[in-house]
Formats: C-alpha cells, structure tokens, sequence
C-alpha cells in the first residue's frame, strides 16, 4: 500500500496493492498497522475486497 500527500491539508492518495492470478483479484483497502505508521487515525481494523472470476459455457 502506497499513501501519498496531497496539497490538501489531511488529505491523502492511498494506491492499495492489488493481487491478481486466474481466480479473480484480491484487495486490501485498509490496514491499521500501516495507517498508524503514517499517523493516520482511524477506528476499525482492517477491509479488503475480493472478486472470484467464474467461467460460464
């Protein structure tokens, strides 16, 4: 995960690591450990998103 400055005071680009292999795509959006290295508060553990690719015939 990448957090990036903004010009905007308190505001931030976060560029979540996306992992990907012939199953679909796995993301996670939000770590705690990572946002309290970078002194970001927040109040909730972690989020991720998962997308399953299905073949159809």
């Amino acid at each position: 995960m990448q957090i990036h400055h903004t010009p905007i005071h308190g505001c931030y680009e976060i560029l979540p690591r996306v992992f990907k292999d012939g199953r679909g795509s796995f993301v996670k959006t939000f770590h705690q450990e990572v946002f309290a290295k970078h002194q970001l508060e927040t109040e909730f553990a972690e989020e991720y998103y998962i997308l399953f690719l299905i073949k159809m015939s």
